[in-house]
């Protein structure tokens, strides 16, 4: 039986940028906003609505495309990347990192550098076990994917600290 210390829960908070607190205001109430001169994101139900607005405060919306957009202003640092990096600058040891979009995979990717490697459904099971082998062998020390890729039947034990950086309706 695998003996854990108890969980210790912290939220942490952020200040939007004016960009991102607007549009998400207005997203919320109005249930569409315009990113770009013709680019709309609609939202018109509540569960569409509520991926929306979780996307918005991690510093993007897709657009009808898929393509993701920056609802940050031009040369502004993404204030939630900002309190990750503090996080992880104040911890020890490995981490793990828990998004529900494949997209908050990629950008903590990209921050990280060879820090971290990708447990999500970009990559193949292959790939994942190698990658999820290499972070319990200590080679890395960070571990980022997604909830539906990462979430059951692994231990994960060898980390230090796991980070909620994005939810899901069942998270």
């Amino acid at each position: 039986s695998l003996k854990l210390p108890p969980a210790i829960y912290q939220k942490r908070y952020f200040e939007m940028t004016p960009r991102q607190a607007a549009l998400y205001k207005q997203l919320r109430d109005e249930y569409e906003v315009e990113l770009e001169s013709g680019v709309f994101i609609t939202a018109p139900l509540a569960i569409v609505r509520y991926g929306r607005l979780q996307q918005v405060a991690s510093g993007y919306l897709p657009d009808d495309s898929g393509e993701p957009r920056s609802v940050l202003e031009p040369g502004a640092k993404d204030p939630r990347m900002e309190v990750l990096e503090d996080e992880i600058a104040a911890t020890s040891g490995q981490f793990v990192i828990f998004c529900a979009y494949k997209l908050d995979v990629k950008r903590i990717l990209a921050f990280l550098g060879d820090q971290a490697l990708p447990y999500d459904g970009s990559i193949t099971s292959e790939q994942g076990a190698v990658n999820k082998a290499r972070f319990k062998a200590g080679e890395v020390r960070g571990l980022v994917g997604t909830y539906s890729k990462m979430c059951e039947g692994h231990n994960l034990a060898t980390a230090h600290t796991m980070f909620m950086y994005s939810h899901t309706i069942k998270a």
